[in-house]
């Protein structure tokens, strides 16, 4: 029950390269290889009362529009707890810094290692959810071109 570390390394390197090719069918913008992330922890409302072995973790949160910076095995290792993750985390690729590719990793503030519980499971990225970049306003989905990457702007 739960991913070991280098199982849910491995989920996060699988969903990134993911996020990445996704992405890159509507970019403009060359994404390059190296990785960081932009961690943004307790994304959810956590009010309501916790199930099964749900656990919280309140202490992580950062004020408005701040967010953790790290590589791929920092983010795993802040994000797993003892076999437990954020039951889901939002991956999306928002910004190119230094020659690396940046992903948002919007994270869910209850934790659990109840493999049901994660919100993506049916389609193999347990708690990973690909999204696409920041889509431009005025953006149709029929449009054949693709687009640059808007200033990255974190969402809570």
């Amino acid at each position: 029950m739960g991913y070991s570390l280098i199982e849910f390394e491995k989920l996060l390197d699988r969903s990134s390269k993911q996020a990445v090719q996704f992405a890159q069918e509507y970019l403009s913008n060359p994404l390059p290889d190296p990785m960081r992330f932009y961690l943004i922890p307790n994304a959810s409302f956590d009010g309501n009362p916790l199930v099964g072995d749900e656990e919280v973790f309140p202490e992580d949160t950062l004020p408005t529009k701040q967010f953790h910076v790290f590589y791929a095995n920092e983010a795993a290792r802040f994000l797993w707890r003892h076999g437990k993750v954020p039951e889901w985390i939002d991956i999306s690729v928002v910004d190119i810094v230094d020659d690396e590719t940046c992903l948002e990793l919007m994270c869910c503030g209850r934790y659990t290692a109840e493999s049901s519980r994660y919100y993506y499971t049916q389609s193999g990225n347990g708690p990973f959810g690909v999204k696409s970049p920041v889509l431009p306003t005025d953006w149709d989905r029929g449009d054949p071109n693709k687009f640059s990457l808007p200033p990255y702007t974190p969402f809570c």
